[in-house]
Parts: structure tokens; sequence; C-alpha cells
């Protein structure tokens, strides 16, 4: 196996481990920032207070909001028999969206308006100023006696990273509210600071319900049985009609409306723990495979075959063709010829005359003896002056001749 592969089979093999041990060994982790999200089981998202809403009355039904007011409801009815549910850290409402929110709740909705900031054209018309008098690691929070009990009491601790931590706590600025605006009723109040922080203002047929702390919908809160209750006492609030909820008038606090969350594939890809890990391993995996792709491979290096000695088969191949030909005399001459070119080239001897002295160094570079070499060239001269040739003569001059070129290769 060679060192790339195996590189890369080490590194898939600690990759699908690390995926194992964070998927299915390590805790769980979660995204701590307020997005309230209607899909999420963060801390700090509202799956709960959906699955509460759903779960509220049977005859009404839950719909998902994601695009603007008159997508999904005509202000034009005589009547507007229906709850409007929003919940999260900046409510962002348009000029056209607030006027027809507003002609809405003036022929029988209600709306259930709950967030930090209240970001909306012309949304001081109620004077509804929202202040921070509290920053502590607690909320307590109450309803007024006509709705309960002022001996029961909601406490809401705010965590982050699972760590608790101070929170700045937000209520409703109550001279502001009763100097302005007089058909409103003050529903609940937090406690430490004695300030509302849960009114409802008339307009028309409908009502306006404002909450000003979204975190006591979250799925952490509602984790606890009095948080819930406490929901289910502010949902009591409702009129008979279905139940809208708004995802498309979010702003996180990174800017972002949040409805972009519901775009595109990948999003939900990522919301899922498993799928969010296999989707960070196949881009790992790919990007390891690109750098070890990247680097210039070798070029193949082509067999080289291994040189044959076609000098003997050149000569018995030419031997074949003078046979046929039945002149013996001129195959000899002819294999000579060949013979002698062969010393020249592959020995690097002078053939010009044959002699003693090329006898001799015929015999030093090929470790013949001098008696064998001297009898091929002694055969060859037999051969060319005999007018008679002799069959004997010829094969032991041809056999001579070719243990010479065995024993050269």
């Amino acid at each position: 196996m060679n060192k790339p592969l195996t590189a890369i089979l080490t590194v898939a093999a600690v990759l699908i481990g690390l995926i194992f041990y964070l998927v299915y060994v390590s805790a769980p982790t979660y995204d701590w920032t307020e997005h309230y999200y209607y899909k999420s089981d963060d801390p700090y998202g509202t799956l709960f207070i959906v699955e509460l809403l759903k779960d509220l009355d049977e005859e009404k039904d839950l719909k998902l909001m994601t695009k603007s007011f008159e997508s999904y409801i005509d202000s034009a009815d005589a009547r507007c028999d229906f709850n409007y549910v929003f919940i999260g850290d900046e409510y962002y409402l348009p000029k056209n969206d607030q006027q027809y929110l507003f002609r809405c709740i003036e022929k029988g909705a209600t709306a259930l308006v709950s967030a930090n900031t209240f970001n909306a054209y012309d949304w001081d018309l109620f004077n509804c100023y929202l202040t921070q008098n509290l920053w502590d690691t607690i909320a307590v929070f109450n309803f007024l006696d006509e709705w309960q009990n002022s001996d029961s009491i909601y406490t809401i601790q705010y965590q982050y990273q699972n760590q608790v931590k101070n929170y700045p706590w937000r209520v409703f600025n109550i001279n502001d509210t009763c100097d302005v605006y007089k058909d409103f009723e003050a529903l609940g109040y937090e406690l430490l600071c004695n300030e509302w922080n849960f009114i409802e203002i008339r307009l028309g047929n409908g009502k306006l319900l404002l909450h000003s702390t979204p975190i006591a919908f979250s799925n952490l809160q509602l984790k606890k049985r009095a948080l819930k209750d406490y929901c289910e006492v502010v949902m009591s609030h409702f009129g008979s009609g279905d139940i809208y909820w708004d995802e498309y008038h979010k702003v996180s606090r990174s800017g972002i409306f949040d409805q972009q969350q519901l775009a595109g594939p990948l999003q939900y890809i990522l919301s899922q723990t498993s799928l969010r890990w296999a989707w960070y391993l196949l881009i790992t995996i790919l990007l390891v495979y690109i750098l070890f792709k990247s680097k210039r491979e070798q070029r193949v290096i082509p067999v080289i075959e291994t040189r044959k000695n076609t000098s003997l088969e050149f000569v018995k191949t030419i031997g074949k063709l003078y046979e046929l030909e039945n002149d013996h005399r001129k195959l000899v001459i002819r294999k000579m010829d060949l013979f002698l070119t062969f010393i020249r080239d592959r020995l690097n001897i002078s053939t010009s005359q044959i002699n003693d002295e090329l006898i001799e160094k015929l015999s030093v570079k090929t470790g013949k003896k001098r008696s064998e070499v001297r009898t091929l060239f002694d055969l060859y001269f037999t051969i060319l002056k005999s007018e008679k040739l002799n069959d004997r003569v010829i094969l032991r001059f041809n056999r001579l001749l070719e243990r010479f070129y065995k024993d050269l290769y």
C-alpha cells in the first residue's frame, strides 16, 4: 500500500472516530443565544411553547407565518377572529404590516407580542417604553389579583452555558404609559422592582398583549412546571380563533432576520446533530483528498525490456538464405564479414588485416585461447581456397563461430 493512500485512510479513521465520539459519547452541545427559533430545542428556542400552543385547544389550529400579513389574513373581513403570537429578541414591524395588524386587532383579533426591543414604525403610538430597571440573575413575576392569587409567584433564572449570570430584565414604564394611553390594563408585574411586565391595550374590538420578557417562554424556562403554568395563564387571554405564529418579523441579536433560518436544506442539515457532523466529515474528507491529489504525481516509468542478442539470429537467417541458394562459400564469406564487423563494433579491434596481431588482441579481449581463435580463421581461409567444399569443414567453422557469439553475450 503506497504512502499517500495510507495517510488518507489513517486520517479518515481518526475523523470517523472523532465524529462517533462527538455524536454518541460526548454531551450534546446547544446554542445559548436568544434566537427563539420555533423548531429549535436549544435553551432559548421556542419549540416547547409551540407544542404547548398546539395542545392548548383542539379547535384552534396553529399556523406558521413566514411571509407578510396579507399572505395569510384578509384585513377586509368584517371580523378578524384569530390570535397572533410573536416571541423574539427584537420585533421588527414595517409600516404596512403594522397598519395591517392594527386593522385586524380593531376588528376583533388578539395579538401577543413579547420582545426585548420593539422596533416598529410609530410603535410609540402607545408610549409603551421598555426600561431596564433590574440587573440580576433572577426575576420574579406575578399576576394581578384579579387574574391570579398574588401568593403565586414565578421565578425566572437566567443561565448561559449552564452558568447562572446577570441579565438586563426589562419592564414597562408605568408613568409614561398611564399618562399617554388610558384604555389599557396591567395584567402582571415584576416583583423585585415593582414594575409592569405584562399589559393589555384595547383597540376597537380586539386587544394587544405586550410582554417585556420573551425568555419566560423559552425552552429552558418551560422545563419547569411553574413556568409552564405561567405561560398557560398568559395564553388564557387569547380569543377563540386560530393561532398565527410569526417567524417573519424576527430579528436576532446578530441583526439578521430569523426567517432566513428557514431557507435552504443546508440549514436543516446543520440543525440536526447527526447530519451536521456527517456534513463536517464529508467536507473534511474532500479537503484531505484534494490536499493529497494536488501534489504532483511522478510520471509512470515505462518498462525497459532487456536487450536481446539478435546478431546470432541475424547470422542464422542469412545462413538459411544462402543455404537455399546452395552457395556455401558465399555464405561463409558473408558470416565472416558479419563477424569482423562485430569485432570492430563491440571489441574496438581493427580488422583491416587478419594476422597474428589480430588473433592476439581477440584472444585477450574475449578470453579465448589463441589456438581456438587461430583455428577459426584457418578454417575460414581453407574454405576460401578450396575448389570443392567439405561439409565437415563448413560445419566446424559454423560451430566455432556460434560459440564465439554465445560466449561474448
